[in-house]
């Protein structure tokens, strides 16, 4: 199995840290062709039977004209943070799939992001659809905000 880590960089300000949701949309494509699915949503929270085996993934699909299944885990690796700090400057690993005959190649922004910022003031639910955010940090008395959000997936 091949494992993919989700890296990601983003202009914070105001912002000490944010954190990831606990589901990931993304678009895979099949191994061994050209053929994409999305959005599909993973979490490590779902687990679905494989068959023909007694194992599990978190996500399963099977291509048209393929016999076996398809499938992704999210798994542990030493060099995934779960959140991002402001100090951060380069991209960040935030997730690792380990996958099966796809391959993940689009990463959706969505909602579930929370955001610490340097007052210690908290937002959470963040939605990030449009790729950017602001908000005003009442308790810090200044603007608050994540834009030019980047992310590449690497084999690792």
């Amino acid at each position: 199995m091949v494992k993919f880590v989700l890296k990601v960089k983003a202009d914070l300000e105001n912002v000490e840290s944010f954190s990831m949701p606990d589901s990931w949309q993304l678009t895979v494509q099949q191994s061994a062709g050209a053929e994409q699915r999305g959005p599909i949503f993973v979490s490590k929270d779902e687990e679905h039977e494989l068959n023909g085996s007694r194992g599990t993934a978190n996500f399963v699909l099977k291509w048209p004209g393929q016999k076996s299944q398809s499938y992704m885990n999210i798994v542990e690796d030493k060099n995934v943070k779960s959140c991002i700090s402001g100090d951060d400057q380069d991209f960040v690993s935030v997730v690792c799939f380990e996958c099966r005959g796809l391959e993940p190649v689009t990463w959706h922004t969505g909602v579930g992001f929370s955001f610490k910022a340097r007052s210690g003031a908290e937002f959470s639910d963040v939605d990030l659809t449009s790729g950017d955010w602001f908000d005003y940090d009442e308790a810090g008395g200044e603007p608050v905000g994540l834009n030019s959000i980047e992310y590449r997936f690497e084999r690792c």
